[in-house]
């Protein structure tokens, strides 16, 4: 289903936001002029089910964290080339943070709690959804844990 379906049948207020074709959380929110930190990004990882991970666009998805918050034996991401079987109506590689309409739960990083909004990927690479996080929260009952990382800076040589 398309998630700005869902949400107007939900009656909650969201806000659908086109900008140019990216492929990152990060190089979305600079598409909008977007805060990194209201920028939220959905990661598909395999535990003893399928669950879509949410984090912040800066950070990665801590899998130890994650493991260890599901009391899962083992935690891998899914490989990129797989998202299109698990979202079949979303532009591959774009993983919104709703597992819950494609059968999954959803993990959300503790942090997104003091966010009054998120902004996330819709089903296409252009199109991002802005919505109140209690909403979400409410719609999706996330479990909710310290999930995240922040990312290493990355040496260039010179």
């Amino acid at each position: 289903m398309h998630i700005e379906q869902y949400l107007a049948n939900q009656g909650v207020w969201f806000e659908t936001i086109l900008h140019r074709p990216t492929y990152t959380a990060e190089a979305a929110a600079r598409a909008m002029h977007a805060s990194p930190t209201e920028v939220v990004k959905g990661v598909l990882i395999r535990a003893d089910e399928y669950v879509v991970a949410v984090v912040p666009a800066y950070t990665h998805v801590d899998l130890v964290a994650v493991r260890k918050a599901l009391d899962a034996d083992d935690v891998l991401l899914v490989h990129e080339s797989d998202l299109i079987k698990h979202f079949p109506d979303c532009e591959p590689g774009a993983v919104p943070p709703f597992g819950s309409l494609y059968d999954m739960a959803s993990i959300v990083d503790e942090s997104l709690a003091e966010q009054p909004d998120i902004t996330f990927c819709g089903n296409r690479h252009g199109e991002a959804i802005r919505m109140r996080y209690q909403d979400y929260c409410r719609l999706e009952q996330p479990r909710v844990a310290s999930i995240s990382r922040v990312r290493e800076p990355v040496e260039v040589a010179r």
